[in-house]
């Protein structure tokens, strides 16, 4: 590992840096005492000028009078990943804390896979396309999941977890500190992260207990309103359950109604005609029903019968007239 020494005294940290925290002040103090005593023992290391790793030794050695020593990180790999596995079981961090982090090392990944993407294209001498579209809005929310797994994978927790502090990170940084200070929950945060600012910083200021109990009775809430298929399927019920209005019956075909009461069932016969005799017999026996001149049911027989004879007839001329026309195009395709 090759020694450097930094141009400026006035050194900023690495982006990646900031993820973690710097040490309280009694950790502080006793990393500056073993300093003093046992000297640095590892170098700060440097990437573009930045502190990517050792935040608290440069710290530690100025409080304790000791000149620090620097080295160059050697770019192998992502400088996110590399400081999340120096520093994740340096520290005693909870399960929030691990969670909060994570988002923002996943905003870091992202960032070095589109600045990737980018090198790539100019070295290919690839234009890139600054134009909003469909498909860039489709990529970049796939860059942002893949980040997020990666970041929920090196801090060790769980994908949903990251995003459920993301949101407590954008919505809610008023209850962000009271979750890095132990006073809430990270699952209290989130279901509380709607709440105004000044909601917000009035239950931080009650303390823990107020936060617990704000945010139960939100869940409590939350959990009586219904999701789209369970109001669906109540709604259906609600209807299956209401009396449903009488049908009014259906008018029947022009005369029917007069004839019905004169001949009885005679609305059940044509019926019966159409569905298990025919077509023909249905129709003669309507004709003979509208019939002015039959009034018995003798009348009826005989006008139904003579209808028939037509009815039938005609369709006798249909079927030779199409015959004859199907026989005619059959001849002409044949000439």
């Amino acid at each position: 590992m090759d020694l450097i020494r930094p141009k400026t005294e006035n050194l900023e940290p690495h982006p990646a840096a900031v993820l973690f925290p710097l040490m309280g002040k009694g950790d502080l103090d006793s990393l500056a005492e073993d300093i003093r005593v046992s000297g640095l023992r590892q170098p700060i290391l440097m990437h573009e000028g930045k502190v990517l790793d050792g935040r608290n030794r440069l710290v530690a050695c100025r409080q304790a009078g000791v000149e620090p020593v620097f080295a160059e990180w050697n770019c192998a790999g992502s400088p996110t990943a590399f400081v999340v596995s120096q520093n994740l079981h340096r520290r005693h961090l909870s399960l929030a804390e691990r969670n909060l982090i994570a988002v923002e090392a996943s905003k870091l990944y992202e960032t070095e896979a589109r600045e990737r993407q980018e090198a790539s294209r100019a070295k290919s001498g690839e234009r890139a396309d600054r134009r909003p579209s469909v498909a860039a809005d489709r990529q970049q929310r796939a860059d942002t999941g893949r980040a997020v797994e990666k970041a929920a994978r090196d801090l060790g927790v769980a994908p949903r977890e990251v995003y459920k502090a993301k949101r407590v990170a954008q919505k809610a940084p008023v209850l962000k500190e009271a979750v890095l200070a132990g006073e809430a929950s990270l699952d209290a945060a989130a279901l509380l992260a709607d709440e105004p600012v000044a909601r917000q910083r009035e239950l931080v200021a009650a303390g823990p207990k107020a936060i617990m109990e704000a945010a139960k009775a939100k869940r409590s809430k939350k959990s009586m309103r219904l999701s789209r298929a369970e109001r669906a399927q109540l709604e259906a019920t609600i209807a299956a359950a209401k009396p449903r209005p009488k049908r009014a019956p259906e008018p029947d075909p022009a005369g029917l109604p007069d004839i019905a009461p004169r001949f009885g069932t005679l609305v059940k016969r044509i019926d019966h005609a159409m569905q298990f005799t025919s077509g023909v017999a249905a129709v003669a026996l309507i004709c003979a029903a509208r019939d002015a001149s039959v009034s018995t049911g003798t009348e009826l027989e005989a006008a139904e019968a003579r209808y028939q004879k037509k009815v039938q007839g005609l369709v006798n001329l249909s079927v030779s007239m199409k015959t004859s026309r199907r026989e005619g195009a059959g001849g002409g395709r044949r000439g």
